[in-house]
């Protein structure tokens, strides 16, 4: 993710307006201040509310499950899922779905879980 400060973002601004000299300093700061509590505003709500761009499916494990911190074999264990835990699983990647459960998160093999729902559990 390429870093973009504020005094940037606001020359550029000012640039595309077309206008040649800078702005003056005072006017500067001010515009610095807007786009950055403009920026922190935006970065703060996203956050806030919870956005999250990974569709996660509910999901049952069959068996002991190895939680790995890298979506493959050679990723280091870094928790286990018991028989019959929930968990929630997210994106894929090369065969391997992250997971986040209550006691950890990162990649397992998703053939080790079952879809959790309130039928195949029986509430």
């Amino acid at each position: 993710m390429q870093r973009i400060s504020a005094k940037s973002l606001a020359f550029e601004k000012v640039a595309s307006t077309e206008r040649v000299s800078p702005l003056p300093a005072a006017e500067e700061a001010l515009a610095v201040a807007a786009t950055a509590s403009t920026l922190n505003d935006s970065l703060a709500l996203s956050l806030a509310s919870g956005i999250d761009s990974i569709t996660w499916t509910p999901a049952v494990a069959r068996t002991w499950v190895n939680v790995r911190n890298d979506a493959s074999r050679g990723g280091e264990v870094v928790g286990v899922i018991k028989p019959a835990s929930r968990a929630m699983l997210g994106t894929d990647r090369a065969g391997w779905r992250q997971v986040r459960s209550p006691d950890v998160t990162g990649w397992v093999d998703p053939r080790l879980f079952a879809p959790d729902s309130l039928r195949i559990r029986g509430e």
